[in-house]
């Protein structure tokens, strides 16, 4: 039986931690979502990062894109573990007994008031990535990535 026959209909590569494939082609490995985007787009990646549009790592093309390393690393966000409010940059402000919202961007935090509900305190979280980052805002990552 040849390699051919024995591995035809099969997915190629191998998975390599945190979801990501790795495939070997003219004995180059290559992360399986960029062979995707260059063959479904006819663009190299080169230089450029493909990020996942969507939080699972699926290698449809419709879910690839290229991005700078600066945009795909807006995206990757996790909770703290001390987080009580259920939504990243925003936390109670006991001394002024409200919902305190901010966005870091470009190293600079940025505040966002002091609100009387925690869903008011989301929104501006919310409108403000939409304004930094655009379709890049984060997308929060549960405890296993």
């Amino acid at each position: 039986m040849t390699w051919n026959k024995k591995h035809a209909g099969k997915r190629a590569g191998a998975e390599r931690g945190l979801g990501y494939r790795v495939v070997i082609v003219d004995k180059t490995r290559y992360y399986e979502h960029r062979v995707a985007f260059a063959l479904s787009t006819g663009r190299d990646p080169a230089g450029f990062t493909v990020d996942h549009a969507c939080p699972t790592k699926t290698n449809a093309p419709q879910h690839l894109r290229i991005a700078t390393n600066q945009e795909n690393v807006m995206r990757r966000h996790r909770l703290g573990r001390n987080n009580t409010s259920g939504v990243l940059g925003v936390w109670w402000h006991a001394g002024a007994d409200k919902w305190s919202a901010q966005i870091k961007f470009c190293g600079k935090k940025v505040h966002l008031g002091l609100h009387q509900d925690l869903a008011g305190a989301a929104e501006a979280r919310k409108q403000a990535e939409a304004f930094f980052f655009g379709a890049f805002a984060p997308t929060i990552l549960n405890e296993h990535g």
